[in-house]
């Protein structure tokens, strides 16, 4: 048998991540079964298990995949004149499509499942905190060019903008009828100083 490459081993792997995403979507973790994600990714229990040894270990790569996305979605917003609003931009399209929102359920039974499986909290903080990290490269850029506060923490300012961006794919999951379009206009005036009227006013002097 011939020796299979290193990029189809990646390939296979997540082409069961994602056969079982979509699983987990359609009947969340504790009615997907093995055999459910077999026939999802149309592929041999034995395959399967050659990558993961359990249920547990796919969820768990579901998780880290899912956070990944949000450091590829920051991190491509680098060479973007104004990361942070690049960044936004990203998030608020994402918040548009069906697929990505669709997906957010199982971002919350994640969050769910990690307060009972340790694996997944510490897969999800790490992966999280990743994004909070490139996050805060951006926030110190902006400082030292004096369009935000310098004064300010970088890490609390990436967290609240993340928690912005999470808390709109939850709010359009919950409710479509959300206006994303007013939305992102809020966020991006608190992003160029325009939120707060005083300095408005200021600015009009």
């Amino acid at each position: 048998m011939p020796k299979m490459t290193e990029e189809h081993l990646q390939a296979r792997r997540k082409q069961i991540i994602g056969a079982a995403a979509e699983c987990f979507i359609e009947k969340g973790f504790k009615k997907t079964s093995m055999r459910d994600i077999c026939r999802a990714a149309k592929l041999s229990p034995g395959a399967i298990y050659n990558y993961f040894t359990s249920k547990d270990k796919i969820i768990e790569a579901v998780a880290q995949a899912a956070q990944e996305q949000n450091v590829e979605i920051i991190a491509s917003a680098a060479e973007d004149d104004n990361p942070l609003w690049g960044v936004a931009k990203m998030f608020f399209s994402m918040a548009r499509d069906p697929a990505c929102i669709r997906s957010t359920g199982l971002s919350l039974e994640l969050f769910a499942e990690s307060s009972v499986n340790s694996q997944i909290a510490k897969s999800l903080t790490e992966n999280i905190n990743a994004s909070i990290v490139k996050l805060a490269e951006f926030v110190k850029s902006e400082q030292e060019r004096g369009v935000i506060n310098g004064d300010l923490d970088q890490v609390a300012v990436a967290q609240v903008l993340m928690a912005q961006f999470m808390g709109l794919k939850v709010h359009v999951f919950i409710d479509r009828k959300i206006n994303i379009d007013k939305f992102a206009s809020v966020v991006e005036a608190i992003l160029n100083g325009q939120f707060s009227v005083s300095v408005r006013k200021e600015n009009k002097r």
